[in-house]
């Protein structure tokens, strides 16, 4: 009997409407991600430009390389680097559940396939 249970093979229904509606989520969730994250880091430069010029009003006299250590020492600057890091660790997410998705799709294939080979081999 407990032979009986390993020569059993077991199909999956595949549901390829489900399966897409599943990456085509993913794939909007993932592009909505990268754009955000490109968002953030073009703001980079505006953001330090800005710093600067507010360096420059409160100084007479400051070195470019000054002024732009002062703007990185800012707590804009460190707001901005910690929204930075999140939106690109979300962007990894995304992209990375986007991909696992895809490689689950093409796994469930795989295995439905060979389910599938070895019920009609044993016909």
């Amino acid at each position: 009997k407990k032979g009986e249970k390993m020569n059993q093979s077991t199909t999956f229904i595949l549901d390829p409407e489900k399966t897409y509606n599943e990456l085509e989520k993913a794939s909007k969730e993932k592009a909505e991600k990268i754009y955000k994250a490109r968002l953030s880091e073009k703001k980079e430069k505006p953001l330090l430009a800005m710093l600067k010029a507010k360096v420059r009003l409160n100084r007479e006299k400051i070195s470019n390389l000054d002024c732009l250590d002062e703007a990185y020492k800012s707590e804009e600057y460190t707001k901005w680097i910690q929204e930075d890091a999140e939106a690109v660790k979300e962007k990894s997410l995304a992209v990375d559940r986007y991909n696992n998705l895809n490689s689950f799709k093409d796994m469930r294939i795989t295995e439905e396939s060979s389910a599938r080979y070895l019920i009609n081999k044993k016909m």
